[in-house]
């Protein structure tokens, strides 16, 4: 008796280890209430293997005990398959819902660049209508270039055929 006494003892965890142990996961847990029930039903269940798993132990206790036991080990595994699908089933959204803010982001970004592009390519047709409107007054008699103006090349075009008409007076602008 005093050997299995010494043998429970043993196996048994030290009771300020476990108040260490389970200060620690108060602190860093921020899950539900249901995780902390299963915390407790696992913790509970540990301390009776703990006190009833070395052989002489089981072997004292009666059929109904171990019967008992028994359904306590399959209740807790049930519990903890379900806890588990749960928790894999959250992790499977958590991911699938990254990849799409990744791929929304990876889209956005993809507009973006385009809008830029797209800015940046007007601005140059822009650009290079005012120096084609520009390049293309040389004068050949009194034709006029073929090409379509931007409105300020059609304001310089008209300024300056109304400094032709009336006189250049320097830098008035009509």
């Amino acid at each position: 008796v005093i050997e299995e006494i010494e043998e429970m003892m043993q196996n048994s965890p030290d009771p300020e280890e476990e108040e260490e142990v389970l200060e620690e996961e108060d602190e860093g847990e921020t899950s539900s209430q249901a995780d902390s029930v299963l915390l407790q039903e696992m913790q509970a269940l540990t301390q009776t293997f703990n006190n009833n798993w070395s052989y002489e132990g089981l072997r004292h206790m009666s059929g109904s005990e171990l019967t008992e036991l028994l359904d306590q080990v399959e209740g807790a595994i049930r519990d903890f398959s379900e806890e588990l699908v749960q928790q894999l089933a959250r992790r499977d959204e958590l991911e699938f819902e990254k990849e799409v803010k990744n791929s929304f982001i990876t889209v956005l970004i993809e507009v973006q660049n385009k809008q830029k592009e797209q800015r940046e390519l007007m601005k140059k047709r822009r650009k290079e209508k005012g120096l084609s409107l520009q390049s293309s007054r040389i004068e050949k008699g009194n034709q006029m270039p073929l090409k379509r103006f931007s409105m300020e090349g059609i304001s310089n075009i008209l300024q300056s055929g109304i400094r032709q008409t009336f006189g250049s007076s320097g830098t008035d602008k009509q």
